[in-house]
């Protein structure tokens, strides 16, 4: 068996054991080649990783005021003490509900 190379115009014939360590050689071409290609990956500057965790931002915390409330006209009443607190404690903020819990307790928040 014969191979027949064309190298630029001039043919090449290799038989026998020519051909045998010239496949050896094009096979250790082909893995020197490979291996500069692959180690050119890893020339370049160690990156580095960092793990982060994400938290929801921090919210302000904001001072509420907790009002007991009893009888027709209490809860009104309660929201407009807890609103007439906010501004006189916390620069003319007001009173936003929080929570009611119907049985004559009421919580609201001091906010701009």
């Amino acid at each position: 068996m014969e191979l027949t190379l064309e190298i630029g115009v001039h043919p090449v014939t290799i038989s026998g054991k020519t051909k045998q360590r010239w496949c050896d050689a094009m096979r250790a071409l082909i893995l020197v080649a490979a291996v500069i290609a692959l180690s050119g990956c890893g020339m370049t500057e160690p990156q580095t990783i960092e793990k982060t965790t994400s938290q929801p931002a921090a919210s302000p915390l904001r001072p509420t005021v907790a009002v007991k409330y009893k009888g027709d006209g209490g809860f009104d009443l309660a929201a407009q003490k807890a609103d007439a607190y906010c501004k006189q404690h916390y620069d003319g903020s007001t009173a936003k509900l929080l929570a009611d819990d119907l049985k004559g307790h009421a919580r609201f928040e001091c906010a701009e």
